[in-house]
């Protein structure tokens, strides 16, 4: 097994709805929270857009990472993703399911040679191995699965929406915004 010891905190990475959170982007935010407090550990949300990305402090994020973009091509924003985490080093990387969050992912776990799990119905965290469990169904939801990430970082998951509650806003939360 890997040394994951450098590896800390999670990442979530936003679909953007003009300048606001999208409402998947909120509810995965929500269970982001739940599973950085579980760990231990900060949450940090990656908003790619224009707009002020404080919103995301109000609902629960300690970091945001803003990259302002305007028409950036699919291995730029790769690239620009990429290097955050190589940066920082977050041991889980979540976001909402859509097509172009399985394109952008999809490429990332690739250059980052580890897996990702898509259409997520569940998040729970392993706390003795700090392992993301994540859970997906098949067969139209009759039959459930769990998957971990035991010798690779980041773990990756893509999370359905309407499947978590999204938070409480709290306007007076303080965080940090870093321009990127």
């Amino acid at each position: 097994m890997g040394n994951f010891e450098e590896w800390n905190h999670i990442l979530l990475i936003t679909d953007e709805s003009g300048s606001l959170l999208s409402l998947a982007s909120r509810e995965a935010l929500g269970k982001g929270r739940e599973l950085a407090d579980a760990l231990g550990s900060y949450l940090w949300l990656y908003w790619e857009g224009e707009g002020a990305p404080t919103g995301g402090i109000a609902l629960g994020a300690d970091r945001v990472f803003h990259k302002a973009r305007r028409n950036a091509s699919l291995g730029d924003r790769v690239d620009s993703l990429a290097e955050v985490i190589r940066k920082h080093r977050p041991e889980i990387v979540i976001a909402p399911h859509s097509d172009g969050m399985i394109g952008l992912l999809g490429r990332l776990a690739q250059r980052f040679e580890t897996g990702l799990l898509t259409d997520c119905v569940g998040l729970e965290i392993d706390t003795a191995e700090r392992l993301l469990v994540a859970v997906k169904p098949w067969y139209e939801g009759k039959l459930l699965s769990e998957w971990i990430w035991p010798k690779r970082r980041p773990q990756i998951a893509l999370v359905r929406q309407g499947v978590f509650p999204e938070p409480f806003e709290d306007p007076g939360r303080e965080g940090i915004v870093e321009e990127i």
